[in-house]
């Protein structure tokens, strides 16, 4: 066994030997032939049919469009072992929540409304934290990162939230690709561990996910949030539509969905989940840049015909521009009374 190896070169089991280069290479390279007959275990399903154990995933949108909501929520079900809607999930597994923007009487209150106590989540709150320790969390501090694998480890957690990017890494640029990777290789050790890593992050000006897109190359899914046409912004809780950017597991992009957290009558909150409007969805996708009508309909999975038809409606509407197949948006979103698709 070799010594002072460096601690990120060192795999997650405590007790496993760390062989010299020469007889790790040997070992741990196998032939076509050999790779046949190997027994691999496939990682296993966590949400849907989009997350799995080892994930690294993204949930990104503009602030306030709910995806603390989002994150909080499906780390409830998957503690629990309860479906988040549409979104099956098989069994329970140990959450860990990592919270670096709410505070604590916020993270306590919306812990609550959204589903039964249970010792199968646990949440780090940056608040809470500070109080009992005086340390502050950041992702691209060395000693967090190995605290906080062996926290994994030791207490069985397979699902960390990491909630938000931007706050839990104090001191780097979100725009340079370089820096991301005082991160990066953490996140392969949680990988190596089977532990799936949920990031929230924001979106910037252009409602893409702020930041350099390095980051975005090692995830297995990203999912992006956006308001509905007629969303309203006076209600309490949270109204948006999901729409995945990127679905490594799935055959086939999984249906964008349309989320509304609301308060009820006896204190809790009411979670309606249903398919999104087309016209929704017509609509995201010019925003993201796709601004054609063969594109479009690939995109969506329908026939150019039908993006023609939704483009009428939008410029009836008065929010869309049609250049011959290519279409602007101009104007910003408001609410409609009639019904959002053709």
């Amino acid at each position: 066994m070799t010594t002072n190896v460096p601690p990120f070169e060192t795999d997650t089991q405590p007790n496993q030997d760390i062989l010299e280069w020469d007889k790790a290479l040997e070992k741990g390279t196998l032939t076509s032939a050999e790779l046949a007959t190997r027994i691999i275990h496939e990682r296993k399903m966590i949400i849907g049919n989009f997350c799995r154990e080892g994930d690294l995933g993204f949930i990104f949108a503009k602030r306030g469009a709910g995806k603390s909501w989002l994150g909080m929520y499906l780390a409830k079900c998957i503690a629990l072992g309860e479906n988040a809607k549409r979104w099956e999930v098989k069994e329970s597994r140990k959450v860990l929540y990592l919270d670096g923007e709410m505070n604590a009487s916020e993270i306590k209150a919306r812990d609550l409304v959204l589903g039964i106590p249970t010792d199968q989540l646990a949440y780090t709150n940056h608040e809470l934290l500070f109080d009992e320790s005086g340390r502050i969390m950041n992702l691209a501090d060395k000693e967090f990162q190995d605290s906080l694998l062996a926290y994994c480890i030791k207490n069985e957690v397979k699902v960390v939230f990491l909630d938000n990017l931007s706050t839990l890494t104090t001191g780097v640029d979100e725009n340079d690709g370089m820096q991301w990777e005082l991160i990066s290789p953490f996140l392969m050790r949680l990988r190596r561990a089977r532990i799936t890593v949920i990031f929230i992050h924001h979106a910037g000006r252009n409602n893409e996910m702020r930041g350099h897109s390095k980051r975005e190359d090692p995830s297995a899914w990203i999912i992006r949030l956006d308001l509905p046409q007629d969303a309203l912004e006076e209600h309490e809780g949270a109204h948006f539509i999901s729409r995945f950017q990127k679905w490594r597991n799935a055959s086939k992009c999984p249906a964008s969905l349309e989320w509304m957290f609301r308060p009820d009558a006896t204190g809790g909150v009411d979670i309606r989940v249903d398919a999104a409007s087309n016209l929704d969805i017509f609509r995201q996708l010019i925003e993201a840049g796709i601004d054609n009508n063969r594109d479009i309909a690939a995109e969506m999975d329908v026939t150019a015909g039908y993006v023609s038809q939704m483009a009428k409606k939008a410029s009836d509407e008065g929010w869309l521009e049609i250049s011959g197949k290519k279409y602007k948006i101009i104007a910003a979103r408001r609410h409609y009374s009639a019904s959002k698709d053709p």
